[in-house]
């Protein structure tokens, strides 16, 4: 026989995301019925899960996907030293709360939208669309950067996280975040090893995650209650806390990824009231992994476009081929990191083209090691200033690249482009595949020569026709705040 409990979770597997209950904001909440799409871990990896599932490397990442499996000894002393550390950190924050001084309530507290961005320059022109568009509806905006926990703003310039906090704010938060801990102690009974030292690894992101919910707190208590929320890094740390205590308060909350999307399970962790979908083939990818108890599903495009810079042209060939350099990935050692260069490289010069260059900016020393190889041509350029991302795209006469979001603006500007497959065996799929753009897998390097390279560069009209055909590009930061503001309460 099921008991009450099993009987009652399959009836809200069954339910269809019409079904999921909703918030005083009108708009669908998370599902309860977690354990029907979440990961498994996921009660303990969710207050930083972004770390955990994250293609990237890093030692949390690696006990989740069971590339490493510390011993009892070592989990006893990576959570000794991490609950230490934590409460060394919050005393410190503590003292600095009690001996600085306390910024001001905003004058105005008039509702705003809250927009939490990355502060990289790389989304500028994002941050910028939707700031005109508020503008344009007598919308104030405030920024929170997810990656400097500041907030930003017109009138009072910007303050972090350290500068706002209370000494209350840091006693409240070491309460939650030890009595967290206690209840995690409860896997190091369980038996299993992989849980045990995944909540081991978890301290700090959840000492950190009621950092940020505090953070929220007094964001809101400093400007008021914001209109709507609206965040273009809904995978980050910040995001899922300040978006927790948000939808807490009943305040409407949207989220967009602006740039390329990958088959990953980290977009998970987006927690946002409605999510905003470039495309169809996102559209899909997201309806797969929430299975319809995640947020709200919407169509919505903007875009993370290079910006123009006013920069002296620069000196290169009137017909040229564009590399885009890559960075390492998560799952590849150096030996595959070095031939997936080495793959990009033979496919640019496959073209017969002048090569030019553009280093990838998290491995901007592998320009020094393009140069070396390729002194005796010299008809290689090298460019490392990201500036002049647009300048390259907009003058080329053909790209190579790994799958990248550059690849917006070649289709944009209907520059031909050829996408290398050099990530590693079992990499996930991008939103690239099924356009017309040309694929190059690594056992088809051989007959790189035969293709028509002439055609190639006449196909770019296809590409942009497919992108407008597969992208909601008419439904840009004006139809994003328009359907925020939409729902809000």
């Amino acid at each position: 026989m099921h008991s009450d409990e099993s009987t009652e979770r399959d009836h809200r597997a069954k339910t269809t995301p019409g079904d999921d209950f909703k918030g005083k904001s009108g708009i669908p909440h998370v599902s309860r019925s977690l354990e029907t799409w979440r990961p498994k871990y996921w009660t303990i990896i969710r207050s930083s899960a972004a770390q955990f599932l994250t293609p990237h490397a890093n030692p949390a990442a690696r006990i989740y996907r069971g590339l490493e499996q510390p011993k009892l000894s070592e989990d006893m002393r990576h959570e000794l030293r991490s609950l230490a550390a934590g409460i060394v950190r919050l005393a410190q924050g503590f003292l600095a709360s009690i001996a600085g001084r306390r910024p001001a309530r905003s004058r105005s507290r008039q509702p705003y939208l809250l927009l939490v961005t990355p502060e990289s320059g790389r989304y500028a022109r994002e941050g910028r669309e939707v700031k005109q568009a508020c503008a344009a509806r007598g919308l104030p905006i405030l920024r929170v950067h997810s990656d400097t926990r500041g907030i930003e703003s017109d009138d009072e310039g910007t303050l972090l996280l350290r500068d706002v906090l209370t000494p209350l704010d840091y006693c409240r938060v070491l309460c939650l975040w030890l009595a967290r801990c206690a209840g995690a102690m409860r896997w190091w009974f369980s038996g299993d090893r992989k849980a045990r030292s995944l909540s081991v690894a978890a301290i700090p992101g959840i000492r950190q995650y009621y950092l940020d919910r505090a953070f929220a707190r007094r964001i809101e208590s400093l400007h008021g209650r914001p209109r709507a929320v609206l965040t273009i890094s809904p995978w980050s740390d910040v995001s899922v806390a300040i978006v927790d205590h948000m939808r807490k308060r009943a305040i409407a909350t949207a989220g967009i990824r602006t740039q390329t999307t990958l088959q990953l399970d980290e977009h998970l962790v987006i927690n946002t009231d409605v999510l905003f979908c470039k495309g169809v083939w996102e559209k899909g990818l997201y309806a797969r992994l929430f299975r319809g108890h995640g947020p709200a599903l919407v169509d919505g495009c903007l875009l993370s476009l290079p910006e123009e810079y006013d920069l002296e042209p620069l000196a290169l060939p009137d017909d040229f081929v564009l590399l885009l350099g890559i960075a390492r990935q998560f799952n590849q050692d150096e030996t595959d990191y070095r031939d997936a260069c080495r793959l990009l490289e033979q496919v640019a010069e496959a073209s017969g083209l002048p090569v030019v260059y553009r280093a990838h900016p998290a491995n901007a020393e592998d320009a020094t090691r393009f140069m070396s190889r390729n002194a005796a041509r010299g008809n290689a350029v090298v460019v490392t200033d990201i500036r002049r991302n647009r300048e390259l795209i907009d003058r080329a006469s053909l790209i190579v690249s790994a799958h990248t979001t550059l690849l917006y603006q070649a289709m944009l500007s209907g520059i031909p482009a050829v996408i290398v497959n050099a990530d590693a065996p079992g990499s996930p799929s991008d939103e690239f595949h099924g356009s017309p753009l040309t694929r190059v897998e690594p056992e088809q390097l051989d007959r790189i020569k035969d293709y028509d390279w002439r055609a190639l560069r006449d196909s770019a009209e296809d590409a942009r026709e497919w992108f407008s055909r597969n992208y909601f590009l008419d439904k840009g930061a004006a139809f994003l705040v328009d359907s925020l503001l939409e729902h809000a309460p």
